[in-house]
């Protein structure tokens, strides 16, 4: 009652079937997508008065903001003039006392969130 090597062999077929986009379980690529875009001028803002709370100089404030702000502009994919308009008002921001225990930059990514004109669908 001993079955040959040949016989005991069994073949098993695998299909591979692609995921489903919409509706899947967990976070789809639209999710992570959309939740990227919401986040990014909150947490540049975040960055740029944690630099701020950071230089207690203007004197030092001013290029530590200059760079803070040319550095996250790039990671927005702003064209040259606005990283260097940015980079200049993140300066300015940052040298400035009074905004030191005030988080202004954030609020702007808030706000700027918040009146955003496109869909959330669009990118």
């Amino acid at each position: 009652m001993s079955q040959s090597a040949e016989e005991k062999r069994e073949i098993i077929e695998v299909v591979a079937e692609p995921m489903e986009e919409e509706g899947a379980a967990g976070l789809g690529g639209e999710t992570v997508r959309r939740l990227r875009r919401g986040l990014r001028p909150v947490l540049s803002g975040l960055i740029i008065d944690a630099v701020d709370f950071t230089t207690f100089h203007p004197i030092v404030g001013f290029p530590c903001g200059l760079v803070a702000g040319y550095v996250l502009a790039t990671h927005l994919h702003f064209k040259l003039g606005h990283r260097l308009l940015a980079a200049l008002a993140c300066a300015l921001y940052c040298m400035l006392p009074p905004t030191r225990f005030f988080p202004m930059a954030t609020m702007i990514g808030l706000l700027a969130n918040m009146r955003d004109p496109r869909k959330p669908s669009q990118g």
